[in-house]
């Protein structure tokens, strides 16, 4: 319960990884600098279908050509978003890869597996 309640100015998705769900204090919401509407946890539900704790894995998976991520070709948001549902995170996407029933879908992720899964072992500076 320490701390301070944080809203961040800014419409960059990566940031809605930050948003705590209701409840949580101290909580994290956005504002969204064009509308001016606060952004919170059943706002990033809504819209990407997973918590914003596994958001990132779902921008992996999907790519996003702003940030440079690569993602896995024929995986747009929302198969991303039910690959994660799924499977929880996108390790246990990449390792579970075979058990993927889409022979394409399941191909693409074995490919592509060590292009996306660098997204989750860059080391921190």
């Amino acid at each position: 319960e320490d701390g301070v309640d944080v809203d961040i100015f800014s419409g960059d998705k990566d940031l809605m990884q930050l948003i705590t769900p209701l409840g949580n204090k101290p909580s994290v919401h956005m504002i969204d600098p064009m509308h001016f509407d606060r952004v919170d946890h059943d706002d990033v539900v809504k819209k990407w279908g997973v918590s914003s704790e596994k958001l990132g894995d779902v921008l992996a998976l999907a790519g996003d050509a702003a940030d440079n991520i690569p993602g896995v070709p024929g995986i747009g948001p929302k198969i991303a978003q039910q690959l994660i549902n799924e499977y929880g995170t996108l390790s246990n996407v990449i390792t579970q890869a075979e058990n993927v029933k889409q022979k394409k879908r399941r191909e693409n992720l074995i490919e592509h597996a060590e292009k996306v899964s660098d997204r989750w072992t860059l080391p921190l500076f």
